[in-house]
């Protein structure tokens, strides 16, 4: 499944993405935060290291430098 959330600034879009993902990780899914991972590691994850995962949070811009 994929979920989109798109809106104008101040609309709540990442309250509507954080309430999702933190009432699916309640539920018990492996939830993986991308912009977390971004701005901690200042890289992308490697696509096999998101299998363990149920769900990915993504977001705009990237946050990674190329």
């Amino acid at each position: 499944m994929f979920i989109m959330v798109d809106g104008v600034d101040g609309t709540g879009k990442s309250t509507v993405v954080h309430t999702m993902a933190d009432t699916l990780a309640t539920s018990g899914k492996r939830v993986f935060h991308l912009k977390h991972f971004w701005t901690s590691q200042g890289k992308h994850i490697e696509p096999n290291d998101l299998h363990e995962y149920d769900v990915i949070v993504s977001a705009e811009p990237t946050y990674v430098s190329m």
